[in-house]
């Protein structure tokens, strides 16, 4: 796939959009409208544009709020994820596609806690841990995706 001008303009857009709605809810604990736009970003425009807006968010963030190693964790999570998004997603319903990114959101809770765990020798601690604030990002992933899913589909159509 060419890397066109309008497709780098796009990217860039959606990635300076997702920087700032990191940032307007920044306050609130683990609520991100950002996870919903990674997963429908890859269904609507696929895994390598979605994928290079999750890594240009995570970075430009990361030097916004806080650069360190976790920020490659995060990037590696989420591509993983969204790599297994991108694989099953297309041919679910919406219901179901609701149902999966509330599921990879939890998992990319637990697979950050566990890599931040490895780094202090205590991984379970730290899911443990995690877990409740896992279940608010999940919850607000399942709130976020209706809605920027149908913004995408009616934008992209």
């Amino acid at each position: 796939m060419k890397l066109t001008i309008q497709r780098m303009a796009r990217i860039a857009i959606l990635s300076a959009l997702a920087v700032g709605l990191r940032s307007a809810f920044i306050g609130l604990p683990n609520i991100q409208p950002i996870t919903a736009m990674f997963f429908v970003s890859v269904l609507y425009l696929g895994l390598v544009d979605g994928f290079l807006i999750m890594a240009l968010t995570m970075s430009i963030s990361g030097f916004i709020f806080g650069f360190g190693p976790w920020i490659f964790n995060q990037i590696l999570a989420f591509g993983i994820l969204m790599a297994l998004w991108s694989l099953i997603a297309p041919r679910l319903s919406l219901v179901w596609q609701i149902a999966l990114v509330t599921i990879l959101s939890f998992l990319y809770g637990v697979l950050l806690d566990y890599s931040y765990g490895l780094l202090f020798k205590s991984g379970l601690t730290f899911v443990v841990s995690g877990l409740l604030y896992d279940t608010y990002h999940a919850v607000s992933t399942l709130l976020f995706y209706p809605f920027i899913q149908s913004i995408f589909r009616r934008l992209l159509k």
